[in-house]
């Protein structure tokens, strides 16, 4: 049973959106991602606002109604920005010192049921990769498990976990995220959230291996450079596109037509 204090966050949240509704934007997000959890149409900056303004008047506790509250919420969602609720609730401030690597099956789960860009994004590149760059030792074979996993945003959260990670990147755990991403397993979607297609698979895949190196580019092009060459008949022409997108012109098109 959820506390109390989760179920009153709960409801001062879809009272607040409620009262920010707006039905045709609401129509116009849910065609847009694909959804079929509903939208109440409320903009991004209006849901973190209200997220603070919550957090402001009923500041967890603990680590535990922490994370209770956003379990809470986010399973009992009738709309998809009570989930983005979380997004902001997960990176209070007041948090940071419960960011710890028994979080990460947590994560794992969100993003499993979020079973879109919009929420599994953020979990990986900040709630995955803010453990793993503070716990490196305990959480990369986590990560390498996330690798095999059949479904398809476990393995796109393996390749892009370390974008802003910068110099600290693990070159051996991203090479073989996106090594593990071009192996044959039958993808398992969320079935509750969004209507996929194989095509979305190979494409969100792709993409996310040009997002990661694309990334790491602008710290270490040598080693992304020289990462493209060698593997250049494997990739995607999308995967290298993106990952080439600040390339000098010249030098892009020198990969690109390798």
């Amino acid at each position: 049973m959820p506390s109390a204090a989760a179920r009153e966050i709960q409801t001062r949240l879809r009272e607040g959106l409620q009262a920010a509704a707006d039905p045709i934007r609401a129509a116009q997000a849910q065609a847009y991602m694909r959804s079929k959890m509903p939208f109440f149409g409320v903009a991004m900056p209006k849901v973190r606002q209200l997220a603070k303004e919550i957090a402001k008047a009923a500041p967890p506790s603990s680590s535990t109604s922490w994370r209770e509250t956003a379990e809470f919420v986010w399973a009992e969602a009738v709309a998809r920005e009570e989930r983005y609720f979380c997004e902001t609730w997960l990176a209070l401030r007041v948090a940071r010192p419960w960011q710890t690597p028994d979080l990460f099956d947590l994560y794992a789960g969100f993003v499993e049921s979020g079973g879109w860009w919009d929420l599994v994004d953020w979990l990986a590149t900040h709630r995955v990769g803010d453990l793993l760059r503070g716990h490196r030792v305990a959480v990369s074979p986590k990560v390498r498990g996330l690798m095999k996993s059949a479904n398809m945003w476990h393995r796109r959260t393996a390749i892009i976990c370390q974008n802003r990670h910068g110099p600290e990147t693990d070159l051996s755990l991203l090479f073989d995220a996106i090594a593990a991403a071009d192996e044959s397993v039958a993808p398992t979607p969320s079935t509750t959230t969004w209507a996929w297609t194989k095509k979305d698979e190979a494409f969100f895949r792709r993409k996310a291996i040009g997002w990661a190196l694309r990334d790491l580019r602008k710290h270490r092009p040598d080693v992304v450079d020289d990462f493209l060459r060698e593997h250049r008949g494997r990739l995607s022409d999308l995967s290298v596109r993106e990952a080439l997108k600040h390339a000098d012109p010249k030098m892009r098109q020198a990969i690109v037509d390798a």
